[in-house]
């Protein structure tokens, strides 16, 4: 009796243990990016690298994936990844300001440069999008970033 018992809680481990496997990659994501979240104004930029490499790498472990998930997982997923990839952004912003602090004279040629791309560039990426997803969702999103962007950036208006 006692080894009856004994397959059968040894089975149920082993198949409790499998179906947590893909729900895992993407806890570890998200718990990644908590961590990043936290630990991100001390990083260095080896820490920077360092932490997208093991991004990069969880991500390509989830995506391996990506048909066993609930669609509750792959927003969670999303989420954790847009919040991993802001965290880029304002690492950049805040690299880019050390720079225009020091070069100040040369802001305005940048701002000039970046709008160009984003004009030239633009109808191909809304092109992209458009043909992607749903574009009411995208636009909610859009309006979302357009406001979180104008109430960091609101200030620098003359």
């Amino acid at each position: 009796m006692k080894t009856i018992a004994k397959i059968i809680l040894t089975a149920f481990t082993v198949l409790t243990i499998a179906s947590c496997a893909n729900t895992s990659a993407i806890v570890k994501l998200d718990h990644f990016v908590d961590d990043a979240e936290l630990k991100s104004p001390d990083y260095t930029s080896q820490d920077w690298e360092k932490s997208q490499t093991e991004y990069n790498l969880l991500v390509e472990k989830m995506l391996e994936d990506d048909s066993e998930y609930t669609d509750e997982e792959r927003e969670m997923a999303a989420r954790a990844m847009g919040r991993y990839h802001a965290l880029l952004i304002k690492y950049g912003i805040e690299k880019s300001a050390t720079l225009f602090q020091q070069l100040g004279k040369l802001l305005p040629q940048y701002i000039d440069g970046f709008a160009s791309a984003l004009e030239e560039n633009g109808q191909n990426i809304e092109s992209f999008f458009k043909n992607l997803f749903d574009e009411e969702k995208i636009n909610q999103s859009m309006e979302h970033l357009e406001q979180s962007l104008e109430s960091i950036f609101g200030n620098f208006e003359e």
